[in-house]
């Protein structure tokens, strides 16, 4: 007996080997191109990092910030015990506390490369700065000069570039960034974020008076929350409140150069970058988000779904984020109080060392690494991305164009295609200038062989008769009103010219058209893919709206005594078209062949056809109902308004319906409840 229990236990240990361990599941994500729609999706990946050591035994209270010096020390803002810590990563030891007796509530912490020590206190009002001895050396204390206002001083964020410039964000300052010079003067705001108005907020500046505005308003820019200024001197900003712009890397002007994109519900806390400009920033939700010098996406780590679970990694509020010089990360938990440290993986140096040569120039040497990053997520967004740019760099263009299209990036592609096109221009650029000449001296030919060759007549014959048909004759009519718009709808509202079924074919036309152009332009300007597109509601609103348009119409130029009635406004509307179409045409064939530099030249197009359109249309209007200039551009704005509202109104009544209809239901529901009783 004991025999076959040892043999099923043998057995059942072989089969457990076999299948995959679950507890091993990563903690990292990455984004990656989503082959079925537009955007990225997290999917899950190598760990680029993983915990090892949680500190709790150091008596912090609501730490909130944390530096790394070149030596690993670490600089540690514990705030409620009004002391900076210090603490050496070498040793795994306190080395000593930092107090003064005016230190109230220490929120930030910096250290230059000279040793000096710079520590803000928000309830103090002061920045404290001391040297390598903790011997305080000199303090910084609300400016005096009368830029900086009557604002109060509560710096609660310090960074310090190489000049001794301090960079400072104030607790309840919405100006910006304070900057003060090494001796105290008030330089200004480096930099401030924008307020962005709502569409209802525009309204209300528009419509408003100034006290009203001041009584109903509430206008404020989103807030800092951190700042980092890196080996050099560039800043970096974190923002709560801005979801496109939470992370933000500022040119010598202050400028955004480089944004990052953070969840509506994360607020980022703190930004550490590395001497690569790996810019490393920690949100509220436990979530570390890695991106590159260039803002893009490298991987993410740490959420936590329930940030009040006791694990290791967790955190339940981190304050701030730092790298030592082996690479790991260390983080201060705010309301456990605790330090924990992440150490990097193969994966994750992998990713640094293939950005680093890039930037080196060792193109062949990044893109042999990267390939070692494909072994573990085959469909790594930022290691297509970051080949592509290697290839590019290395001039072959169809390898990059390849890795760039599978990293949905759009910018690298348009610029490996210009490549290849302006190669393949240099070698046919005389047949091209042949063809364009034979374009010129074709047609003065041909009329002149055409006089005396009776043969070319008869070839023609056929497309003359064809254009004797009536329909055919019906359908070629809307190019004739291009050209003489006046004439074209004073013959379609006498019933001389056009017919309903060439409208209805034209209308039909056009929507085949349109549908291509929103779906099936190249590469470079399709930004939304098909799979994407809800088709059902295409379809609805294209038709939909064209009858709202023409039924709004035909209502209000009843009341205004217009003469048309919906057959000459359907034909007049269709016989227009053609210029928004043929817009459209040339901006779905030009896309295959242009790229993002050349963009401005289908803005032109769709620009000169609108245009064209909208003339026509004016003078469609004006011609059917026999109005002026002025009352059809009239009937056009009453027309768009009565859509509005028949909109409006037909939202109103659904939402009521369904709700009406649940009340009933519920109803219904209780009743059969008691007759089952």
């Amino acid at each position: 007996m004991r025999r076959y229990l040892s043999a099923l236990f043998a057995l059942g240990l072989l089969f457990a080997a076999a299948l995959p361990v679950a507890a091993q599941r990563s903690t990292t994500y990455t984004y990656t191109p989503n082959p079925k729609g537009e955007g990225y999706f997290p999917t899950r990946t190598g760990d680029a990092y993983l915990p090892r050591f949680t500190i709790t035994d150091l008596g912090m209270d609501e730490p909130q910030d944390l530096f790394i010096d070149a030596d690993d020390l670490m600089y540690i803002a514990d705030a409620a015990n009004k002391r900076v810590l210090v603490y050496d990563i070498g040793i795994a030891e306190v080395a000593y506390e930092l107090l003064h007796e005016e230190f109230v509530y220490p929120t930030g912490v910096w250290r230059n490369d000279e040793g000096i020590l710079y520590v803000a206190d928000p309830k103090a009002e002061k920045v404290f700065c001391f040297d390598g001895e903790g011997t305080l050396v000199r303090e910084y204390g609300t400016p005096t000069e009368a830029s900086f206002g009557c604002r109060n001083f509560a710096p609660r964020k310090i960074s310090v570039d190489d000049a001794g410039n301090l960079f400072i964000i104030g607790e309840g300052l919405y100006d910006g960034v304070i900057q003060l010079s090494p001796t105290g003067a008030f330089l200004g705001y480096f930099t401030s974020n924008k307020i962005d108005l709502s569409f209802t907020e525009r309204l209300q500046d528009l419509l408003f008076t100034d006290a009203q505005k001041a009584n109903l308003l509430d206008r404020s820019p989103v807030t800092f929350s951190n700042l980092f200024v890196d080996q050099r001197n560039i800043l970096y900003t974190t923002s709560i409140g801005d979801s496109q712009s939470a992370l933000k890397k500022h040119n010598a002007a202050g400028a955004a150069i480089v944004t990052g994109y953070a969840d509506e519900d994360a607020a980022p806390m703190d930004i550490w970058v590395t001497d690569t400009e790996i810019m490393i920033a920690v949100f509220a939700n436990g979530a570390t988000v890695i991106y590159s010098r260039e803002g893009d996406y490298i991987a993410e780590f740490g959420y936590s779904y329930n940030n009040r679970d006791d694990r290791a990694g967790l955190f339940s509020r981190p304050s701030s984020v730092a790298m030592d010089s082996t690479g790991s990360l260390w983080y201060l938990d705010e309301e456990k109080a605790f330090l924990q440290s992440y150490e990097p993986t193969d994966y994750i140096r992998n990713i640094y060392s293939a950005l680093d040569l890039f930037e080196a120039g060792d193109y062949q040497a990044s893109i042999e690494i990267w390939k070692e990053v494909l072994k573990v997520n085959q469909i790594s967004r930022i290691a297509h991305l970051s080949i592509g740019k290697n290839y590019l760099f290395m001039r072959d263009y169809e390898t990059a164009m390849f890795h760039s299209r599978i990293a949905n990036d759009r910018d690298f592609y348009s610029q490996s295609y210009w490549e290849i096109r302006n190669l393949w221009l240099q070698r046919n650029v005389i047949f091209m200038v042949l063809g364009i000449i034979l374009l010129f001296i074709v047609g003065p030919i041909y009329r002149a062989i055409r006089r005396r060759a009776p043969a070319l007549a008869a070839v023609e014959r056929p497309f003359r008769r064809a254009r004797q048909i009536k329909f055919v004759d019906d359908l070629m009519y809307q190019f004739h009103v291009m050209r003489k718009p006046n004439d074209g709808f004073y013959y379609i509202r006498k019933g001389r010219k056009g017919s309903l079924l060439a409208a209805a074919l034209i209308v039909a036309g056009f929507f085949v058209v349109f549908m291509f152009f929103i779906a099936g332009k190249g590469f470079v300007y399709q930004e939304v893919l098909a799979e994407d597109i809800d088709f059902t509601s295409v379809i609805i609103g294209f038709f939909g709206g064209i009858f709202l348009f023409l039924f709004s119409n035909y209502l209000g130029t009843s009341i205004n005594d217009g003469r048309g009635d919906m057959k000459d406004l359907f034909m007049m509307f269709a016989y227009s078209l053609a210029p928004l179409w043929i817009a459209m045409a040339l901006v779905i064939g030009m896309s295959y062949v242009l790229t993002l530099n050349e963009v401005f030249a289908l803005n032109l197009i769709m620009i000169i056809g609108w245009s064209w359109w909208a003339v026509q249309l004016v003078l469609g209007l004006r011609e059917v109902h026999e109005y002026n200039t002025r009352s059809a551009i009239m009937s056009i704005v009453f027309s768009i308004a009565f859509m509005l509202v028949l909109l409006i109104v037909t939202v109103i009544i659904t939402v009521m319906g369904q709700q009406v209809y649940q009340f009933f239901l519920a109803i219904a529901k209780e009743l059969l409840r008691n007759v089952g009783l």
